[in-house]
């Protein structure tokens, strides 16, 4: 993947036991995955890289923020997203990849572990953007889109439709 060079990691050249990487993600990350979920964003992504003889497992944990649309609003927000997952990498057969474990050739040099720390991001954000701007008072909500969200008071409005359906007798 050209442009995320930073992401490759030389696993030929290291010794077996714990190595520790840390990455950057932001917004030009983003851009090289096609048809992307996120677009704008700020990442600080561990990796803990245990290699051992014929197996490796990768431990990711990632902290950061995705600035979207607001689901209620329209509003650009950010929304904290974090979280910590893990990857089995086994040597030996032909590259194939699993749910959670990636099957490499020995004589493998680089892995490029982009596309999984993409992954573990776009899976981990909330499937409903919003942020309670009720409970801010600095809130950057847009209240002309927020008050056609608000229900009408239905109890005290004498001249809704509502009031005349209560008048009304089923027995």
């Amino acid at each position: 993947m050209k442009g995320l060079e930073a992401f490759v990691l030389p696993i030929s050249g290291l010794l077996d036991g714990a190595h520790y990487f840390l990455f950057q993600v932001d917004d030009r990350f983003f851009s090289h995955f096609e048809k992307s979920l996120i677009t704008a964003g700020a990442f600080e992504v561990k990796l803990e890289f245990d290699k051992r003889p014929d197996l490796a497992i990768l431990h990711f944990d990632f902290q950061g923020h995705i600035t979207v649309n607001c689901d209620r609003c329209l509003e650009l927000i950010q929304i904290p997203v974090s979280g910590r997952n893990e990857l089995l990498i086994k040597f030996g057969r032909q590259a194939e990849e699993e749910e959670e474990i990636i099957y490499l050739p020995w004589k493998v040099e680089n892995l490029n572990v982009a596309k999984y720390i993409y992954e573990f991001i776009t899976l981990a954000m909330p499937l409903i953007k919003k942020y309670d701007c009720e409970m801010d008072p600095h809130a950057h909500c847009n209240e002309e889109v927020l008050k056609y969200l608000r229900l009408p008071d239905i109890e005290n409005d004498k001249d809704s439709v509502w009031s005349d359906l209560k008048k009304l007798n089923f027995k």
